[in-house]
């Protein structure tokens, strides 16, 4: 039997996903590469953080390994080398993370009068219901009015300003989500949240009638 071989992963920056030695986007390839001095490769794919799942064989048998993961979750990866009569042990295990999809939506009054735009308040919220460990995903938040990024709104909720959205009429309103842990992942984008702003009226006069 040949000695051990070492599989390679695609490193990328993590935020407390134990175990995991990278994090791929939704839907994103994983490569990895083999190094042996075997001539042919077998790779295996396990659902979860260890060998204990059934495992897939992946098709290929080359060092080179491209693969999508089925679904978002932790997988482990495992490789063996062979030459003619011999087989290698397997290759130390590579544990990946599969991020699900974003969705991001915004609620919040569909009307507010020009007189009260300080204190009315849009809120977003991010989910995503395929996750397997739900609470360990921060996101980033960037709030957008009529299709223009606002500067500085990048926070959870946000509050009309009181200058920049008097205009009379509607505004449309919309939040970008991104995951903080892969910035460089396809955007969320909210729903539009329609916000029509109406004058006050005037103070009425009230005069005695005969």
């Amino acid at each position: 039997m040949m000695g051990g071989i070492t599989a390679k992963a695609q490193i990328n920056t993590l935020a407390g996903l134990t175990g995991a030695v990278a994090v791929y986007c939704p839907a994103e390839q994983v490569k990895m590469l083999a190094a042996s001095s075997g001539t042919t490769y077998a790779w295996l794919r396990y659902p979860g953080k260890d060998l204990t799942g059934t495992p897939v064989t992946l098709a290929g048998t080359t060092a080179n390994l491209v693969d999508v993961p089925p679904a978002p979750g932790y997988y482990t990866y495992v490789s063996t080398s062979s030459n003619t009569n011999c087989t290698s042990d397997p290759s130390t295990p590579v544990v990946i993370y599969a991020l699900p999809n974003i969705t991001a939506t915004v609620t919040g009054p569909a009307a507010a009068c020009v007189s009260a735009i300080g204190t009315t308040v849009l809120t977003a919220t991010a989910a995503n219901t395929e996750a397997t460990d739900t609470d360990v995903f921060g996101y980033t938040y960037q709030w957008s009015k009529n299709g223009t990024a606002i500067t500085g709104a990048t926070n959870t909720t946000y509050t009309l300003n009181a200058t920049t959205d008097a205009t009379l009429g509607a505004q449309a309103f919309t939040v970008s989500v991104k995951y903080i842990i892969r910035p460089a992942c396809t955007t969320a984008v909210s729903n539009t949240q329609t916000v029509t702003v109406e004058p006050n009226p005037t103070k009425p006069t009230v005069t005695i009638v005969p």
